[in-house]
């Protein structure tokens, strides 16, 4: 079985720079989920994040690519892994990263 989720949102961020009220935000992403087996799901998903200030020429933009896999052992115990890389992207001097976080975990449910 295979799913897919589509997800947008818009919001308004806070914000110290001096001189602007704030900030806007707007995401979009999608998410493919497959099961492999009936206790093994894949999941990959890609998600863009803007962020405009008011009054001020400062912008931000995110990138997130995720993959992950989970193992249901039972109904309460699931070994995971999950990658995610993040493209940070602004017109602010030096502010641009990237970043590759890989996290592996075991979950407990009660």
């Amino acid at each position: 079985m295979t799913s897919l989720l589509l997800t947008a949102q818009t919001d308004l961020a806070e914000t110290r720079l001096s001189g602007s009220g704030g900030g806007r935000d707007y995401q979009a992403g999608a998410e493919l989920r497959h099961a492999f087996r009936l206790n093994v799901i894949g999941t990959a998903g890609i998600s863009y994040n803007m962020r405009d200030f008011d009054s001020s020429s400062l912008e931000e933009k995110t990138w997130l690519l995720t993959g992950g896999v989970e193992y249901f052992m039972n109904r309460n115990v699931s070994p995971f892994s999950r990658y995610q890389h993040e493209r940070f992207d602004t017109n602010s001097d030096n502010g641009d990263y990237r970043d590759n976080t890989v996290n592996v975990g075991l979950r407990l449910r009660c």
